[in-house]
């Protein structure tokens, strides 16, 4: 997907306030085109832990909508950061 089609895709599922899962069938319609977001919305309804769905989410956008890979956890001067963002 091109860079405006994935912050479009998010834009769409962002504005939802809520999303049913129905019965898995056969021809189901996926949550959302952009496959990132769809594992997103089904690793949170199996049960992952949020913040590990979240930063698969994070890390695709980053790289296939912004062309970077971020650097994950990593120690600041006060603390632990989840991801640094290179200038």
């Amino acid at each position: 997907m091109k860079p405006d089609e994935i912050l479009k895709a998010l834009r769409d599922f962002t504005e939802r306030e809520r999303i049913e899962f129905l019965p898995p069938a056969p021809d189901g319609e996926p949550v959302s085109d952009y496959a990132p977001i769809h594992k997103y919305a089904l690793d949170l309804k199996n049960g992952a832990k949020p913040e590990s769905a979240a930063e698969d989410l994070f890390t695709a956008l980053c790289k296939e909508g912004l062309g970077f890979q971020p650097t994950r956890q990593g120690g600041v001067s006060e603390g632990i950061v989840e991801f640094r963002l290179s200038e």
